[in-house]
């Protein structure tokens, strides 16, 4: 379930020595997750089945949230075990 005004960023732009690059990453999200109304996930970011991510929580590049947990906050960080 993706909530209203989340955003799912594949790419991210990067700043190196007055260059700019833009990197593409796969965003892996397992079955029955939930994505919190205007949550953000970058790019590189794997969630496994059964997890959340709460409203207005930005998960950051590269983040590997593991199945059945609640994470949220800015940046999201783990919050307890989801009981299934």
């Amino acid at each position: 379930m993706i909530g209203h005004g989340a955003v799912i960023l594949g790419h991210e732009v990067i700043s190196k020595r007055n260059q700019i690059f833009t990197r593409i990453n796969k965003i892996n999200i397992k079955d029955n997750v939930t994505l919190g109304v205007y949550s953000i996930i970058m790019s590189g970011v794997h969630i496994g089945k059964n997890s959340i991510v709460q409203a207005n929580s930005l998960v950051l590049t590269g983040t590997k949230i593991p199945e059945n947990e609640i994470w949220g906050g800015n940046p999201a960080k783990f919050i307890k075990k989801r009981n299934i």
